[in-house]
């Protein structure tokens, strides 16, 4: 099998910086006095960037296998699977900046930091200069053999129904190599209208819905940065062609596993009551060997993970299901990186450290998981069900990021890495579905799913101290979800929302260190129809209600200050997709 997938796309910038000016007047925030709500700069320097992507992924996968049929009631099978991927990332990023009479700033207008620009034309190249390339270019190789064989053995009756060993066996080699993303300033700042026209293009108007202020406003074009790559590097004093991989960037895993397992199949009456279930274990060796640029580090450990579901059928149409057991999920490739990548402060970085830093962690460990749930499940009737499920989760090594002080070369960076740290999750859902199959005609098709989720997840603490929550979780989330299905017509309008999460710890600054994301929701739609058994015609619609995010810095700043004030508005693309599928 091969597959091949590329991206190319832009992200327009528009970076206001209050600090680079002379500051004529500052507001005081009314409930946060340590910071300010607002403020007015005269000759601000404020910066646009585009920042322009291509990526390739590039995958080959064979595999083959055997199934032998010893008898009626034992099957042997084995299978040998091979895998190549390539992931291949460019972009190339181009500050240009303008500097205006007067830019009038308020940090909160609905949660959305507002900017008046007056006196400049943020359209005419005459008004910008360029300033500022970041070359960057990167690839990562995963190679992958992996291979299983399998016994089963089956029985007609008895409190056994099956038995099944096997084994596995995984050898996988990544090796990735990237730039350093570091600014490379202009060697001759020169007006973009000296340029090719060309080289320019205006951003789509009404920044996040013109809650921003910003109107249309000029950049880089994507295009021509990608198209004429050299031409760019040239105004930096840059060779031509790709830079050069920094050496301290590179780095390879390797990576083994043998698995052996063994499950039985279960069954037996209590009273009139039947009851089924599996109850198994497996036993996992991992070797694993990470290497840097003068960093190395090797891990060998097994784990074994048992676990055991059990399924009382209450009544014909009522079930009760109740499971057991552990888990273990290997860390990300990149969040192993032994290595750190280092950007100094500029004029859009925090002042209070030398620069930021970020990189990964070879000493993570799996994450470790005790798992335990249980599920009622009432079928009303063939096509309408009601289930409730309640989980617990008790785990070590949950993979978060945070960022704390590091000191690199006699200067103190704030440095972003990876840590594995222990906790719990715990929740409750509740679920319906349900077919409208007694309206008439093709009003049959109709159906409806509902479900809700509460989950509290909290964690360590390891910079502070005792506990949070849980990064990504919400505390509350809902679906809603229209169906049809007849006529050779499947169809699904989705609402889903979450409530309020945490997205961030130990973001810097003087404000609040956390950042929290408000409750969001989105409207999703997707249809498909068989022209005949063999063609399908496709149909997708994404964010159509065109969701805005919001999140803020909320909490306690390092000097035990609290305070909530906006970070981002964001505002993502409505998208449309028609496509087409055949089967032989």
């Amino acid at each position: 099998m091969y597959t091949q997938y590329k991206n190319r796309y832009d992200t327009d910038f528009f970076v206001g910086l209050p600090k680079n000016g002379l500051v004529t007047s500052v507001t005081p925030d009314a409930d946060y006095p340590s910071l300010a709500s607002g403020v007015t700069v005269r000759d601000a320097y404020t910066i646009t960037s585009n920042q322009a992507y291509k990526d390739k992924t590039t995958t080959y996968q064979i595999n083959g296998g055997l199934k032998y049929e010893a008898d009626d009631f034992t099957t042997l099978t084995t299978e040998l699977t091979y895998n190549r991927s390539k992931i291949a990332n460019r972009n190339m990023i181009v500050d240009t900046s303008f500097n205006a009479p007067t830019a009038v700033y308020q940090f909160d207008v609905g949660g959305t930091p507002n900017i008046n620009i007056q006196g400049v034309d943020l359209t005419d190249p005459a008004n910008f200069t360029l300033r500022t390339l970041f070359d960057n270019h990167s690839v990562a190789v995963s190679k992958q053999w992996a291979w299983r064989a399998d016994v089963e053995h089956r029985f007609d009756d008895g409190f056994l129904s099956a038995l099944k060993v096997g084994a596995r066996y995984t050898n996988r080699k990544v090796d990735s190599q990237a730039t350093a993303s570091i600014p490379l300033a202009a060697t001759n700042p020169v007006l973009v209208s000296t340029l090719p026209t060309n080289f320019w293009d205006l951003s789509p108007s009404g920044l996040v819905k013109g809650k921003a202020g910003i109107g249309s406003f000029l950049d880089a074009d994507g295009d021509y940065l990608l198209g004429n790559s050299d031409t760019v590097r040239s105004w930096f004093g840059q060779a031509a062609g790709d830079r050069p991989y920094e050496p301290n960037l590179a780095f390879a895993d390797v990576e083994k596993t043998y698995a052996f397992y063994g499950q039985a199949a279960y069954r037996f009456d209590i009273g009139s009551m039947p009851v089924d279930g599996v109850v198994g274990a497996r036993v996992v060796n991992t070797v694993q060997n990470l290497s840097g640029n003068g960093v190395e580090s090797k891990q060998n450990y097994v784990d074994v993970l048992p676990s055991i579901n059990i399924r009382f059928g209450l009544a014909d149409n009522l079930k009760l299901r109740l499971a057991a057991g552990k888990t273990i999920t290997r860390p990300n490739f990149a969040d192993l990186n032994p290595l750190v990548t280092y950007v100094p402060s500029g004029s859009t970085g925090n002042q209070g450290y030398a620069g930021t830093g970020s990189g990964g962690n070879p000493d993570l460990a799996p994450i470790k998981s005790d798992a335990y749930d249980a599920t009622v499940e009432y079928y009303i009737s063939s096509n309408t069900s009601l289930t409730a499920a309640a989980f617990y989760r008790k785990f070590d090594g949950y993979i978060q990021t945070y960022a704390a002080p590091e000191q690199y070369q006699g200067q103190t960076w704030l440095v972003s890495r990876p840590r594995g740290v222990k906790g719990t999750l715990k929740g409750i859902e509740l679920a319906y579905q349900q077919f409208f199959d007694f309206l008439p005609g093709a009003l049959s098709g109709l159906g409806a799913q509902i479900n809700g989720t509460y989950i509290e997840g909290k964690n360590d603490d390891p910079i502070n101290g005792g506990s949070q929550r849980l990064v990504n979780v919400s505390k509350y989330s809902y679906n809603l979800v229209a169906i049809y299905e007849k006529y050779g017509i499947s169809a699904r309008l989705a609402y889903n929302w979450r409530s309020s999460f945490v997205d961030t710890y130990n973001a810097g600054g003087i404000q609040a260190n956390s950042v929290v994301a408000d409750p969001t929701g989105q409207l999703d739609f997707s249809a498909s129809y068989d022209l005949t058994p063999a063609f399908t015609i496709t149909f997708d619609a994404t964010n159509i209600t065109d969701r805005t995010y919001q999140d803020r810095f909320k909490g306690l700043n390092a000097s035990g200050d609290y305070s909530s004030t906006p970070r981002d508005t964001r505002t993502y693309d409505r998208t449309f997709e028609v496509g087409a599928r055949f089967k032989f």
